[in-house]
Order: C-alpha cells, then structure tokens, then sequence
C-alpha cells in the first residue's frame, strides 16, 4: 500500500498549496539593522510575482529603496518539488561551502519561506530568510538576514495583491 501511496503522490504535493500565492503583489516594508538606533529606519518599495512553472513555481522580486537616489534590486528564482511534500528547492542552488549559496523554499498553510544559506569568506554562514504569508489579497512579508546566528538585517511590511 506504501508503495502504491508513493506512486500516485507527487513529491512536492501538488499545486494546491502553492495557489494562494499566485499573483503579484505591491506594498512597502520598512526595514531595520543593528544601526537602525542611530541611523533610523528605512522604507522600501516591494513588488513579488509568483507563478506556476511545471510542477513547481518561479517567483520574481523587485525592492526599490527609497530617496534621491532610489536603488532597485530585482531577483528570480525558479523552484522545482523537492523529495519532501512541500519543500521545493531552487533550479541555481549550489554549494555553499564553495561560495555557490543553497536555496530551497517550504509552504505550510498560509506561509511560503525562502532560505538562502551561504559560507561567508570567514567561512562562518548568512542566512536569508524571507516568509511570505497569505491572507486573502493581503501578504505579510518578513525578511531576515543572520550572520553566524546574529540579526544583521530585519524587513517588515504588508503587500497587497494587485489586480
């Protein structure tokens, strides 16, 4: 029976899990770091789209710093199913140890996590972690970045789905 079972499950599960996050989404984040105390905090500008892509989901992001001199980072990534139900890993994902970051995203419920792992040239680790959380056509957006264990970087904002 487990065999059978194994066979007609798919790896990732499926896309169900995955359709609440399908769209693109717009909003602002306000972003905080260890200097934040004597700097003060800034606004960024976001905007995600999430698409399906084979049995998987590609997701594209562009955050766009505010001010004169306004600064926008874009990033894609594509996400194929993992061996575990609801774990996808990332098509660029290398090896951290040498210098290539490992990437893989999770869904549980309502929360999609990104996580992209790296061997600093210290040969300590950064990890990035990005949740985005789905209610309805409202997503919570989270960023950290650690160090070695140690917040570096903290983004918080809402985003809202754009029709």
């Amino acid at each position: 029976a487990l065999v059978a079972w194994l066979l007609i499950s798919p790896a990732g599960a499926g896309q169900e899990e995955l359709k609440p996050f399908y769209g693109t989404w717009g909003g602002s984040a306000v972003a905080k770091n260890r200097d934040s105390k004597y700097f003060g905090v800034g606004t960024r500008a976001s905007n995600i789209t999430i698409a399906p892509e084979g049995e998987g989901f590609v997701i594209k992001w562009t955050t766009t710093k505010g001010g004169d001199t306004a600064k926008a980072k874009t990033a894609t990534l594509h996400f194929a199913p993992a061996a575990r139900a609801n774990v996808y890993k990332a098509a660029v994902s290398g090896e951290p140890a040498d210098g290539k970051p490992y990437i893989w995203a999770s869904v549980e419920k309502k929360t999609m996590t990104l996580y992209i792992l790296a061997v600093n040239a210290k040969g300590g680790y950064d990890l990035s972690i990005y949740e985005r959380k789905v209610d309805g056509d409202e997503m919570e957006v989270r960023f950290r970045r650690l160090r070695d264990g140690a917040p570096i970087r903290i983004v918080a904002g809402t985003l809202n789905r754009q029709k």
